[in-house]
């Protein structure tokens, strides 16, 4: 079954755009960074849509060769969506922080 993926406008209106402040970026996310205004960095959605589709591949090969995938979210916004995602399909999730 395809995955349906957002396209590069639908991430840009669910402001996946926006970024850490520049102090706390991490130097390897450099290349994923459009640009910076008002110290905040913006990411380049065209990157952020391909990396998605690689991703996705990735993550099918592992499921077809018996992995076992582990869903992370511990913040707010990304608990409920976690916890949905991985009780619909059946994946190990983890929505709260651990000591």
């Amino acid at each position: 079954m395809p995955i349906a993926l957002p396209s590069v406008e639908e991430l840009f209106a669910a402001g996946a755009h926006y970024g850490h402040v520049r102090e706390r970026s991490h130097p390897k996310a450099r290349k994923s960074i459009y640009s910076t205004i008002n110290k905040v960095h913006i990411i380049n959605l065209e990157k952020t849509h391909e990396d998605l589709i690689q991703a996705i591949a990735y993550l099918t090969d592992q499921s077809k060769e018996g992995k076992t995938i582990l869903l992370v979210g511990t913040k707010r916004q990304a608990k409920d969506v976690i916890e949905k995602v991985g009780n619909k399909h059946g994946i190990a999730y983890l929505s709260t922080k651990w000591l």
